[in-house]
């Protein structure tokens, strides 16, 4: 027993030293850094050099100029891979993608005052946040985490950013709502938050972002789009919301994104008949299949037939022109059965560019454009619609 006692006593000297060498090490260690930020007088030197050290900087793919800051024999950042500066000698830019991040990412980031674009991609952020810190970059331009499994919410500070230009959370494990202070981000022209677990409604506050040109948001667990009015979007070339849960019936103001590439409304839980003012965008590629709730969900079989439409059929004829023209075309040629009193119209090409539009006249329609090929004619009235297909020599 007294054999057993010693040998414990001893183990626990030796686990008492062992603590106090990792102690030891650990001051040294600090002092250390201490030492190199006194050394390195660089005003983003510790930000980057906190950055480093929270996200393994050692293993990283290349680490030119970073090895030799953590060391304190470089102390010019500038110089550094990833990272640009401006004409102050500030630091402008960090971009990092796929070269073996892992960690997270340390609050001192929000110190990089001048910063205008940073990215994060395809990185290990496992298990950590975005901190709040990072929305003090009150320049930033351009905020970029793609495909590196970070997880939280999409903070409200988001909407201090208004400065914004590209916005890009996709592939993560981020939940919660998107806020509605994302609609401060009057700049922002890409948002990509596709693949995470985001729920509740796209945010009414979406519409001031007149700038929007791409919105990617497939792949969650949306519920609902709160806006109909969607005016502020009017420029989108690309407006997917495809595979999440959103229910009720699809917002009219889509009919309006005339200059899209392309409109993902598919796999979703939508429902009702088909807004009248998506014939505008027949030619274009529209999605709106895979939700069994609505009339008709091949979009362009609505295109051909108008089939699931909101609007009655009215007394348009709807046969498509099978004719071959030149410089105009006849009202004869446009075999409308109806009253030609205040009907409008529009022309699109096969990409759903428009080339013409204008009110019908009693001589018809003269074509101002020189294009030839296929070419779609949309005539409205107060409640009849229809669209014929016709050939320009």
């Amino acid at each position: 027993m007294k054999a057993e006692a010693l040998s414990t006593g001893k183990l626990l000297l030796i686990f008492k030293q062992l603590i106090m060498k990792n102690l030891y090490t650990t001051l040294l260690l600090s002092l250390f850094s201490l030492s190199i930020s006194a050394q390195c007088n660089h005003p983003d030197f510790d930000a980057l050099l906190a950055i480093y050290n929270s996200l393994d900087g050692p293993n990283w793919v290349f680490n030119g100029g970073w090895v030799e800051g953590a060391a304190g024999t470089d102390c010019e950042p500038c110089d550094w891979d990833y990272v640009n500066c401006n004409t102050q000698n500030r630091v402008k830019s960090v971009s990092f993608s796929n070269i073996g991040l892992k960690g997270f990412i340390p609050s001192e980031v929000g110190d990089l005052e001048f910063l205008e674009s940073i990215s994060f991609n395809f990185s290990d952020l496992s298990g950590s946040t975005i901190p709040d810190e990072i929305y003090n970059l009150t320049n930033l331009k351009r905020l970029s985490i793609r495909d590196s499994d970070v997880e939280g919410t999409i903070s409200p500070l988001i909407g201090n950013l208004t400065q914004l230009e590209e916005l890009d959370f996709a592939q993560n494990e981020l939940e919660g709502s998107i806020p509605s202070e994302i609609g401060n981000l009057t700049k922002l022209k890409e948002f990509f938050a596709n693949q995470n677990d985001l729920t509740g409604t796209i945010p009414a506050s979406l519409k001031n972002c007149s700038q929007m040109e791409w919105v990617e948001l497939t792949f969650n667990k949306l519920t609902g789009v709160a806006i109909d009015d969607l005016g502020g979007l009017e420029n989108a070339v690309e407006f997917d919301i495809g595979y999440n849960e959103i229910v009720g019936s699809l917002p009219e103001a889509f009919g309006n994104f005339i200059d899209l590439r392309y409109l993902g409304l598919n796999s979703n839980n939508f429902s009702g008949c088909i807004p009248n003012s998506y014939v505008k965008l027949c030619g274009q590629p529209v999605n709106f299949s895979e939700n069994s709730e609505l009339s008709n969900e091949n979009f362009e079989n609505f295109c051909d037939t108008y089939e699931g439409s909101c609007m009655p059929v009215g007394t348009f004829n709807y046969a498509p022109l099978a004719i071959e023209l030149v410089n105009t075309i006849a009202i004869d040629q446009l075999l409308l059965n109806g009253a030609l009193e205040n009907v409008s119209f529009n022309i699109i090409d096969i990409n759903g560019r428009i080339l013409q539009r204008g009110v019908i006249q009693g001589n018809g329609i003269p074509l101002d454009f020189d294009s030839k090929g296929m070419f779609f004619i949309n005539m409205t009235t107060e409640n009849q619609m229809c669209t014929k297909k016709f050939m320009k020599k």
